[in-house]
This record gives structure tokens, C-alpha cells and sequence, in this order.
């Protein structure tokens, strides 16, 4: 029996391209596939506008980072409410920042049991709301909150325009609300002329700052020390801001055992005046003179310094 004759090469050629097409569509089907599978479950969110103006600030970041218990968050939110998108994209990228961070969606007109759950489980009184909670702690956030309105066009006659989306402030302050401990407890010493934390005018007050302070979780208490004796007991921090008389002797052998005991002191002092405290920071390495640094081309009146650019440095990178 004679052998068949061997195939042409232009069979050949075509066998051969048609093996070689099917495994490249072999090869892109298993490529899509594991491309999709790490995707659904190594998912990562970047920013690549010029500003980052969309990224998350390094605070919040540093707090996502060091969670180490769920967080269940319900977006409780009508779709068509003004704010639901701003919510839903910020808190997207507080769950691709975090796997501790669990997302839920409830639209109060479609899913009515879940909403009337929800409403009993934190004593809710209408919807369109933001719902922390882990293990037994939980915080809520009303819409209105998260927004702040330019009233200038209402006084025109027209619709307030929506000036600041604060809801990056106020969810990071609600992570460390329902995950630290404790509050930490910072007290404003008063009593030497200090600046007053309940105060709001500009150059004295402190009330804003007291605000910002706040929003991180900290508690602020105002401190008068009044004979011998010790700081209280859960001060976590000691603010002297300013004192414009000197401090008694008592009063600064009480910051000096607090700080004996691991204690933490922030000193905002004024050039010009002797608060008795120099000594006891010498101590610790910190020498206060009498000098006073001014920058002529950002200090035009002496008393302020305007800062437009900061410096590459561990304390200003976060700026």
C-alpha cells in the first residue's frame, strides 16, 4: 500500500496559523479571566489629577490604615439627593483604602424594610443619612451636615450654592469616634491670660481651632490650677497658649512632675513675655529667648507670617 502524498505547504501554512489563532485566543481568554479575578480582589483606586484633588488626605489615610475591626457603613441616601454621588465615590475610596471598610446602599423608597430596620436599630427620624458602626459603637450623619451653602445668592433672590463638601472631615472623624478606645482628652490651660478657647474673635479666640481639634476626636476642656496638687488625671495632652502673666511656681512644678510622667505639653509662647515656664522647658533642651524673627516680605505688619509654599520636611509634607 502506497503512503498518502504529504500535504501541501499552503495546507500546512493554514493548519499551522489556524493552531497558532487558537492558541492566542486561548491564551487572551485566560489573560482576561485572570486579569478580572485579580481585579475583583486586589482593587485599588488612584487619583491622577494634577492637584489630587480627588485623592484622600493623609490623615484619613493614616486612619484607614490602622483599623483592626470591621466597620459596617450604610448609605441610608435617595439616589436622586444632590449629595448621594459626592457620598457614594468618597466612600468608595475609603473601601479600596481599607478591607476593614464594608458598604452598604439602601434606598429608602425601594428597599422599605430595610429602612425601617435600620430607622429602629439608630433611632432615625428621616432618611438621607450615613450610618458608622463597629462592634457595639455608632455614629450617624445627617445630609445637612455634609455640605455648607453660599447664602450671598440666596439674599438675590436664588438658590444657595453649595460652597464645601465637608464629608471627608466628618466620616474620618466618625471612624476614630467608633474605633479609638477613649477620647482623647486635651486641656487648655486658663487662668494667665491664655487664649480662650470658647472665644471667637480672630486674634484672641481659639474657637476655631478648638473646631478643627474637635473634628478629630479629641475632647477640649479648659484648665484653671489653683494651689498644689496635679493635672487631672486623663489629660492627654496640655496646651499653654499664650499666657500674657507669669504661671506660679505651683503651677509650673504641676506641668513639671505631668511631664516627669510621660506627660504632653504644646507651649505657644509670646516673645515678650516671661511666663515662668523657661526654666522648666531648658530642662528639657528647649531654650526660649527674647528674639523675634520677622520676614519682611511675609510679615508686612510684624504680627503675622503668610506661608504660600512649604518646604520638603517630614512635618510638612502632610501640607
Amino acid at each position: 500500500m502506497r503512503a498518502a502524498p504529504p500535504p501541501p505547504a499552503a495546507a500546512r501554512r493554514h493548519w499551522l496559523f489556524t493552531g497558532q489563532a487558537g492558541a492566542n485566543l486561548l491564551l487572551a481568554g485566560w489573560l482576561f479571566f485572570l486579569l478580572n479575578y485579580l481585579a475583583f480582589h486586589t482593587y485599588r483606586r488612584w487619583d491622577f489629577s494634577l492637584d489630587q484633588a480627588q485623592g484622600l488626605a493623609p490623615k484619613t489615610i493614616e486612619v484607614l490604615r490602622n483599623l483592626n475591626a470591621p466597620v459596617q457603613i450604610h448609605i441610608l441616601f435617595k439616589p436622586d439627593h444632590p449629595t448621594y454621588q459626592l457620598v457614594e465615590n468618597l466612600l468608595a475610596a475609603y473601601r479600596a483604602e481599607s478591607h476593614w471598610i464594608r458598604l452598604e446602599h439602601v434606598d429608602p423608597d425601594r428597599d422599605v424594610a430595610r429602612t425601617e430596620q435600620l430607622s429602629r436599630a439608630f433611632a432615625l427620624q428621616q432618611p438621607n443619612v450615613v450610618l458608622f458602626e463597629s462592634e457595639d459603637r455608632r455614629q450617624i450623619i445627617p445630609a445637612e451636615d455634609l455640605v455648607e451653602y453660599d447664602v450671598a445668592p440666596w439674599q438675590a433672590g436664588q438658590r444657595p450654592e453649595r460652597s464645601l463638601f465637608q464629608g471627608e472631615q466628618l466620616f474620618t472623624s466618625a471612624l476614630l469616634a467608633i474605633t479609638q478606645p477613649r477620647r482623647p482628652v486635651v486641656y487648655f490651660l486658663q487662668g494667665h491670660g491664655e487664649h480662650a478657647v470658647d472665644e471667637a474673635e480672630r486674634r484672641r479666640g481659639y474657637s476655631e481651632i478648638v473646631r478643627v481639634v474637635q473634628r478629630d476626636y479629641f475632647e477640649i476642656r479648659p484648665l484653671t490650677l489653683t494651689g498644689p496638687g496635679a493635672l487631672p488625671a486623663d489629660c492627654d495632652v496640655l496646651v499653654v497658649a499664650g499666657p500674657r502673666t507669669p504661671l506660679a511656681p505651683t503651677v509650673v512644678e504641676q506641668i513639671a512632675r505631668f511631664l516627669d510622667r510621660n506627660g504632653r505639653l504644646l507651649a505657644l509662647l509670646n516673645h515678650d513675655v516671661d511666663t515662668g515656664l523657661e526654666s522648666l522647658l531648658a530642662n528639657w533642651g528647649v531654650r526660649v529667648g527674647p528674639e523675634q524673627v520677622i520676614d519682611p516680605t511675609r510679615s508686612p505688619s510684624g504680627r503675622e507670617m503668610f506661608v504660600t509654599e512649604y518646604p520638603p520636611h517630614p512635618i510638612t509634607r502632610p501640607l
